[in-house]
């Protein structure tokens, strides 16, 4: 029986990775901005993002859309 790897999703391009391979991100439960995640221990809704450059470019936009527009992450 082998150690159990949790997997996690990108939130851009739907990739399943172990979660120490992908870049973890927290919504403070204060409702605080989303920021980097670097533990992947925080408290609150976690999302992960793949080291893709292109679901990184695409993750920074989505967040500063949203942010403009006041909506939450």
């Amino acid at each position: 029986m082998g150690i159990h790897t949790p997997e996690r999703m990108c939130v851009i391009c739907g990739k399943r990775a172990p979660k120490a391979a992908l870049l973890g991100f927290a919504k403070a439960l204060d409702g605080a901005e989303p920021g980097p995640d670097h533990k992947q221990t925080a408290p609150g809704r976690g999302m992960y993002v793949c080291e893709e450059t292109r679901c990184r470019e695409a993750f920074s936009r989505r967040s500063a859309k949203r942010k403009a527009k006041g909506q939450e992450l």
